[in-house]
């Protein structure tokens, strides 16, 4: 399995970059709660990318499709990518109503413990997701 990752991305350094999420848009509840944040304030400034419908030049480099669709990943505006509980807490820096929150618990033992809800999540999440 995968581990919550935060790696630069080649080629995109520029900080004033947008933010992308690739999200599985297959998965009922992984779009309700994308359709909460874009609804917050910051969403203006995230590109939000439904991996299961997007067209191959809008993945990230390297990535595959199959790989976006296991796991939540966000470019930050630096260019580096984060995926899994890093990924959540990258968004959540984003966007205005949970910027604190992120702030806060972005640090151990917190992103180990969203980390391990979020690995136990996705072995649940085949149960809702559509085909």
């Amino acid at each position: 399995m995968t581990t919550a990752t935060e790696t630069p991305a080649a080629g995109t350094s520029d900080p004033r970059a947008a933010t992308t999420v690739w999200y599985d848009g297959g998965c009922p509840i992984c779009s309700r709660e994308v359709a909460g944040y874009k609804r917050m304030t910051g969403a203006e400034d995230v590109e939000w990318i439904d991996v299961a419908s997007a067209p191959d030049a809008a993945l990230p480099e390297g990535a595959d499709r199959k790989q976006l669709l296991a796991r939540f990943t966000v470019r930050r505006s630096d260019g580096a990518l984060a995926d899994g509980a890093a990924g959540f807490f990258a968004l959540w820096r984003q966007l205005r109503p949970t910027a604190r929150v992120a702030r806060i618990f972005d640090r151990a033992p917190f992103t180990q413990i969203a980390e391990g809800a979020y690995r136990l999540f996705l072995t649940l999440r085949p149960l809702w997701r559509r085909a």
